[in-house]
């Protein structure tokens, strides 16, 4: 149920933001030069983003590269309501509040497609951008055209095709600070009268922005390569081919991470009451003349640890689309697989205290088709129709151990010495290994159909819905060994089982069933009908009005990062959506104002939270209400000057949400270990978001012209960690980036600038992994990065 104050804002901000557009509808000014049209293809049509009835931001390749936006977490300053971070075990995406939760087990809410084809897998969010068109952010459920899984919003980026005519790039950057540099080229034109072709090769270095004060390293060390080639060829006049070949690496050595707060022991009678974690870390090994490493547990862009931590992953796609003209008709098939491979060694104990590490490595191949038949456009009736079929395979292994010489050896040490019960059996926690191996499987075959029904020349009907059904199976089995004896050793396992909060299967199996099996192994067969439906308004000229309704679909599943025996599945999600809009061109086509108020409800939101020592409480929010306004737009002020705009409000509201994990200052003070959050918000959910923009480009002689550009980039208040501490809030903050450019003929030399305030901005916070278990709970946090300034050359023929 809407709750009745959620809805009464809702439909008082309604008239607001039509009374707003139809305002600006009336105005004019004489003849002045007009805004370039943006060209989208949000609908499977190309068309004006004024004419797309949904909520899209569009950010071009030109300014991609003007600006160097690298990856999607580049983007996220440019894009309210929405947000990428990262973290030590995976990657965040989040439109207007819902993402999906960090677990390998786990497909996007916010689905990226490249070229029509979904990469619905979190580590596929760390590749980066190379030789893009554009990209395209649409907002709310996309499960009509855009398909699986798409609840929360879709991020279509559409890559650059060969070109008609030859042409070619070459960009270097540096960035002096971090010792960053960047190279890019692109070679593009004819083959034969109807072959083309297309090369682009991008690389990255970054020397890293942490200082590790234990191997004297920056970190995190990065490179990444990607090489793409594609060609299009015009079989006959009727049918066109493109295929298209990638392959990406990205290597990490390092991380970004720090422990940034934390709590004091406030258990009367421990031997570390009133110390921080780190200082208890730093007492006993003080006490036993053991180096189980050390943190300062500040905020401070330095972090301690000798574990020579890395992360790659190796990504490859092809794909061939076909475009074939039947009549009128486009018939278009998409055919493609996607596949990578990580692995990582990695402190993810989240502190320079020697606690654990963890050695994971992950799988995935992906092959889908879809096929579509497209009626011209302009007719009565316009229509889609298509048919999708979706198959992938996930393996993810991921052990984590226990050094010989560990915070734990050291406190069995301490608690010999001391006589300390409670200590003394940690000892035998030394050279523990854990062993997880989770697999994974799923089919999809679905049916869509979209029509709009032309009613008028000035109203417009469109209806559509997707039929999806799909069949998934799971395993996954924890084991224990003595990685010293490479045997299981069952005095380690049960203290392991007590301090660690795992359960594993060749203990169960060993010990007669005395303790909780861990062999798990599900299948889930669900289908759904997602309709959708828009109703669109001229008024005038200048102003379109629309409203829609929308429903969504996310498939249930299988937790991959559990500990416990129990919760191995998780339900579906789904999600019904009202959006009010109006997109218009004023002033001669020199200003352009798009309004977007929206309120969407949630059932069975899945949410993966960590709990604070070594597991995740996996399963579905039971309901929560996403809703607010959108505002952007562009302004030609001058013939030269060009403003842009973008605002949001959002308001998220959890309607129902009895068991969440409860913060660590919570479980402090009352000693509970799960929430009520129903009436609270979400993790990355700051009430309002803007940005605005100033592109000014002039010539100051007949051989060079100059272009300026000024972002300023703001950010209410919100929270970055899951269990929604008031500790750990980032605050308000506004970055302002810049460039400044000469331009040449074919050259272009440009100075360009990210935070220049140098603002500390927190993108993610957790719980340090055991800190807990002391009793005294710590953070660890990501920082992003601080002020740069890199020098940019351009030759471009």
């Amino acid at each position: 149920m809407i709750e009745n104050q959620s809805s009464a804002r809702f439909f008082l901000l309604a008239p607001m933001a039509a009374g707003l557009a139809a305002a600006l509808s009336t105005s004019a000014l004489a003849q002045q030069p007009a805004l370039e049209e943006v060209v989208v293809t949000a609908q499977k049509r190309t068309q004006s983003l004024s004419d797309v009835p949904i909520s899209v931001s569009a950010v071009g390749g030109d300014t991609m590269r003007n600006a160097s936006l690298m990856d999607l977490a580049d983007l996220t300053p440019y894009i309210p309501n929405f947000q990428k971070s990262d973290t030590v075990l995976g990657q965040y995406l989040v439109i207007r509040g819902i993402g999906s939760g960090i677990n390998q087990g786990f497909e996007q809410s916010v689905v990226q497609f490249v070229d029509d084809v979904p990469l619905g897998r979190g580590p596929l969010a760390r590749v980066p951008f190379t030789d893009l068109e554009r990209i395209e952010v649409l907002r709310g459920p996309q499960n009509v055209l855009f398909g699986k899984n798409a609840v929360a919003g879709a991020l279509s980026m559409v890559t650059a095709k060969p070109t008609e005519e030859f042409a070619g790039r070459l960009l270097v950057e540096y960035e002096p600070e971090y010792q960053t540099s960047l190279v890019t080229g692109m070679i593009s034109g004819p083959i034969t009268d109807s072959l083309r072709g297309r090369l682009s090769v991008r690389y990255y270095d970054d020397g890293g922005y942490y200082e590790n004060n234990l191997n004297g390293n920056d970190e995190a060390n990065r490179e990444d390569q990607t090489i793409r080639g594609a060609i299009s060829w015009d079989i006959t006049d009727n049918l066109q081919a493109d295929l298209k070949v990638e392959r990406s690496s990205f290597t990490l050595d390092g991380r970004t991470d720090e422990i940034i707060f934390g709590y004091a022991n406030r258990q009367e009678g421990s031997p570390f009451q009133g110390l921080t974690y780190p200082q208890i870390a730093g007492a006993v090994g003080q006490l036993t003349g053991q180096n189980i490493g050390s943190d300062d547990g500040q905020q401070n862009y330095q972090r301690n640890t000798n574990i020579d931590e890395f992360s790659e992953l190796d990504s490859d796609n092809i794909t061939l689309t076909l475009n074939w003209g039947i009549g009128d008709a486009t018939l278009t098939s998409v055919t493609a697989y996607m596949g990578y491979e990580t692995d990582e060694f990695l402190d993810s104990d989240g502190s320079g205290i020697d606690a654990f590490v963890q050695d994971q490595q992950e799988e995935y191949d992906q092959f889908t088709q879809e096929i579509r038949l497209v009626s011209p456009g302009g007719e009565t009736i316009d229509w889609i129709v298509g048919g999708y079929y979706m198959d992938w395979d996930l393996n993810f292994d991921a052990d984590f151990l226990v050094d010989d010489e560990s915070l734990w050896s050291a406190l069995g040490v301490l608690g010999a010495a001391t006589g300390d019960p409670s200590l003394a059996p940690l000892g035998a926690l030394s050279n523990l290994r854990n062993e997880r191996r989770y697999d994974a499987d799923s089919e999809t075959y679905a049916a869509f159909g979209q029509a709009t029904w032309n009613m008028t020349d000035v109203t417009r009907l469109t209806v559509g819905a997707r039929y999806t059904r799909e069949d998934k199976s799971g395993t996954r089995r924890m084991d224990v060994f003595n990685s010293a004896t490479g045997e299981l050793d069952i005095t380690q396992a049960a203290i392991g089982s007590a301090v660690f909060g795992v359960d594993w299967a060749n203990l169960s199996e060993e010990t007669g069933g005395a303790f909780p099996s861990h062999d798990l192994a599900a299948d889930r067969s669900e289908s759904s009908f997602t309709p959708s439906a828009v109703l669109e308004w001229d008024v005038g000229e200048d102003l379109m009005l629309y409203g829609s309704v929308a429903t969504g679909f996310k498939a249930g599943g299988f937790d991959a990062r559990g500990n416990r025996a129990g919760n191995f599945e998780y339900e579906d999600e789904n999600v019904l959506s009202f959006e009010f809009g109006a997109k218009g061109r004023y002033l001669d086509g020199r200003l352009e104002l798009n309004a977007a108020l929206f309120h969407s409800q949630y059932e069975d939101l899945q949410v993966s939270q960590f709990d604070g020592t070594l597991g995740f409480v996996v399963g579905n929010a039971a309901e929560a209400t996403s809703q607010g306004l959108e505002l952007d737009g562009r302004l030609l002020l001058t013939e030269g000057l060009t403003w842009s705009f973008a605002a949001a409000y959002l308001d998220f509201e959890f309607d129902d949400y009895q068991n969440a994990t409860c913060s660590s200052l919570e479980t402090l003070e009352t000693g509970a270990t799960l929430c009520d959050r129903t009436g609270e918000t979400n993790i990355f959910s700051p009430e309002w978001s803007a940005s605005t923009s100033f592109d000014y480009f002039t010539s100051i002689t007949n051989n060079w012209d100059l272009r300026a550009r000024l972002d300023l980039n703001y950010k209410a208040e919100h929270f970055v960690e899951v269990t929604l501490n008031p500790d750990i809030q980032q605050d308000a903050y506004t970055q302002v980036n810049a460039q400044l450019a000469l331009e040449s003929g074919s050259w272009i030399l440009a100075l360009v600038g990210k935070n220049l305030t140098d603002e500390e901005i927190l993108s993610f916070a957790t719980d340090t992994a055991l800190s807990g278990t002391l009793g005294s709970p710590a953070y660890t946090g990501y920082l992003q990065r601080p002020r740069t300034i890199a020098a940019q050359v351009r030759y471009e023929f």
